[in-house]
């Protein structure tokens, strides 16, 4: 640019000079704008570049979103199954308490009535005792009325006998 501007400075025309300076002017504008579209394109393609890193890190993140998202689910799914789990787990828990609790009940009876049982038996064999000693006593006083009766008899007989 500069080997223009000496050779503008060297021509003596005043016409020829402006149109000289004009184009030596107006290469200026061209090679700065040059310079400026150069630059333009560089950003664009380091603009291209950031947007192509943040595309990469954008489904980069999107696929750990989505892993993430995965994982929630499969913990929330698990959450349901041992929510259902223990539900079942303390319905059969209390189906257990309950039959626990009228086996409890029927136990508490069938003691109630074994021991109404035994008390029973206990008061029936008191009476068979008893009535086994009157009958014990009634035939040891018969024994000794008949052994008295015998003596008798036999005293009589002794007595008819003599007589």
């Amino acid at each position: 640019m500069n080997e223009i501007e000496k050779l503008a400075d060297q021509i003596t025309q005043p016409s020829v000079k402006a149109i000289a300076n004009q184009v030596v002017t107006d290469s200026a504008h061209v090679l700065s704008h040059r310079n400026l579209l150069k630059k333009l394109t560089e950003k664009e393609d380091e603009l291209e570049k950031v947007r192509q890193k943040i595309n990469q890190e954008r489904q980069g993140f999107n696929q750990q979103i989505t892993e993430a998202e995965k994982t929630l689910q499969e913990l929330n799914q698990k959450v349901i199954e041992l929510s259902l789990k223990r539900g079942k787990d303390e319905e059969e828990f209390s189906e257990l308490q309950e039959e626990l609790e009228q086996k409890s009940i029927e136990s508490g009876k069938e003691k109630s009535n074994l021991e109404k049982d035994l008390a029973q038996s206990l008061k029936v064999s008191q009476l068979y005792q008893e009535k086994i000693t009157s009958l014990e006593n009634q035939l040891v006083n018969f024994a000794r009325r008949k052994i008295t009766n015998q003596k008798q008899a036999a005293s009589l007989i002794t007595q008819l006998e003599s007589n």
